[in-house]
């Protein structure tokens, strides 16, 4: 498992709780529960008032557009800086070529 976000530990434990919610022995070697219980700060995160639940939203949201752009998802087709901050447009090539509009260095998304 690899994130760009580095919060691979966080989502293993997720994963570890939605498998042992079915039953399902699951085993975490101390290494990477101490990883899981480690506190850590985003170092010059532009969005300080945001809580770490928040900040793993948007960093999960960033994911999921880095692996739908990798695996050819998501075609980008044109950035730019507008002045104020980073666009860009996008169309999905599965899910009904769906336009996708991206606004920000918060990666929020605007689904057409």
């Amino acid at each position: 498992m690899a994130r760009i976000d580095s919060e691979e530990p966080y989502w293993a434990n997720q994963a570890a709780k939605a498998l042992r919610a079915e039953r399902i022995a699951v085993e975490i070697t101390p290494k990477l529960q101490e990883a899981i219980h480690e506190e850590w700060t985003w170092a010059d995160y532009p969005a300080s008032w945001l809580t770490r639940d928040e900040i793993r939203e948007i960093s999960d949201n960033a994911q999921k557009l880095y692996d739908d752009i990798r695996t050819g998802r998501l075609t980008v087709h044109l950035h730019a800086h507008d002045g104020f901050t980073t666009v860009a447009v996008g169309t999905y090539t599965t899910e009904g070529g769906n336009t996708v509009f991206l606004h920000g260095e918060d990666l929020s998304l605007i689904h057409i």
